[in-house]
């Protein structure tokens, strides 16, 4: 079973596959540019992850959900 697992973020977002339970391939994705206004960063990470799903196509895929200091999760982009 191949699980692709993804930390997001705004400035910098990881991801890891596993196979099996196994960690076998992993990575950081930036927005680009670097530089990149809020939207044009988000647009640029939705399009490297959707490259990732694309190109493991795993079983499952899990997104962490961000959490705030009293562990409530958070929908603010500067979390």
């Amino acid at each position: 079973m191949k699980i692709l697992a993804f930390d997001q973020a705004l400035r910098q977002s990881g991801y890891c596959l596993f196979e099996d339970g196994k960690p076998v391939k992993w990575g950081i994705i930036n927005p680009q540019p670097k530089s990149a206004d809020v939207i044009t960063a988000l647009i640029s990470i939705r399009r490297q992850f959707r490259e990732i799903i694309r190109d493991n196509k795993p079983d499952i895929a899990i997104v962490e959900v961000p959490m705030g200091g009293d562990e409530n999760p958070v929908d603010n982009h500067r979390t």
